[in-house]
């Protein structure tokens, strides 16, 4: 598949939490009982995407549990409640000015920044000027553009993108490997992701420090420990996602889940912890730790 090709059927968007702030911080999770195999998980609820290609989603606490997301194929960003209500935030292409085209912003992460407060990365596969450049980009909530890094050489045709409070960490669909980065995008190493999986979406667990990959073409679901080994899986409900994000609402913690072949985001039971924790402690957790 032509890298142009597959920049119109794709979109993403993802998760940044950072490390975690103590040993209080880890009540409440406990890993529930998961054999290593494929385990099909309840879909509780679901909605139409707000665009034509859903991509990156990335669930945040703190701010009321909104879900950020970008759609491929506009370029748009939203704020999506749990409920599916979205609000239009900015457009990746106008804001980097490009213009509003097709093909633009794919996996998306938040973090909140001393000093700038929160803000969105947001991974580009192919939608720059130049259709082989992958890019990163930061913007405030309010779209403006904060930061820009050239990321091919480290990550070719990258996804996913999500932050655990020291490093970033981006998935590559064309060498199916899962790059860890320090906050300036070099590289610090590279892991291979789970079977083999073409990279798609990606998020962190701040709570029991593990990670979440689904394979884009498949729509599986990966559980990877602290050191980015296979610790389960759970077969998704569709196919081509490269939106998963952890959450947490009224019905217990969720994993949310966004397909571009069914134009759909899912909401699904996670069956892989219990015993939730206070939503105030979870959104502690997610903010940047820098060095003052």
């Amino acid at each position: 598949m032509s890298r142009m090709r597959f920049a119109v059927i794709l979109s993403v968007v993802l998760l940044a939490a950072p490390a975690l702030a103590g040993p209080e911080s880890l009540a409440g999770w406990q890993k529930a009982p998961l054999e290593k195999g494929v385990h099909t998980r309840a879909v509780v609820d679901s909605f139409p995407s707000p665009g034509l290609a859903p991509m990156g989603l990335d669930w945040v606490e703190s701010l009321r549990g909104t879900i950020y997301h970008v759609d491929e194929g506009s370029g748009n960003v939203y704020a999506i409640t749990p409920e599916g209500t979205d609000e239009l935030l900015f457009n990746v292409g106008v804001q980097i000015g490009a213009g509003q085209i097709a093909g633009i912003g794919n996996g998306i992460c938040h973090v909140y920044e001393p000093g700038e407060g929160h803000c969105l990365y947001i991974a580009d596969y192919n939608g720059h000027e130049d259709p082989f450049i992958d890019m990163v980009y930061k913007f405030a909530l309010d779209g403006t553009l904060l930061g820009s890094w050239e990321v091919q050489e480290i990550c070719d045709q990258v996804l996913g993108i999500c932050f655990d409070g020291t490093y970033f960490y981006l998935s590559c669909l064309a060498s199916t490997d899962i790059v860890r980065c320090d906050t300036s995008f070099a590289e610090v190493d590279r892991h291979d992701a789970p079977s083999g999986a073409s990279g798609g979406a990606l998020d962190y667990d701040p709570v029991l420090d593990c990670y979440y990959m689904t394979n884009y073409y498949y729509g599986m679901i990966y559980i990877l420990d602290a050191a980015l080994d296979e610790d389960g899986s759970i077969q998704g409900p569709a196919t081509q996602s490269a939106g998963l994000t952890i959450g947490r609402t009224t019905r217990g913690r969720t994993l949310w889940f966004g397909s571009v072949a069914n134009q759909t985001i899912y909401e699904l039971t996670d069956g892989y912890y219990n015993d939730p924790v206070e939503r105030t402690t979870w959104g502690s957790l997610k903010q940047m730790h820098r060095d003052q």
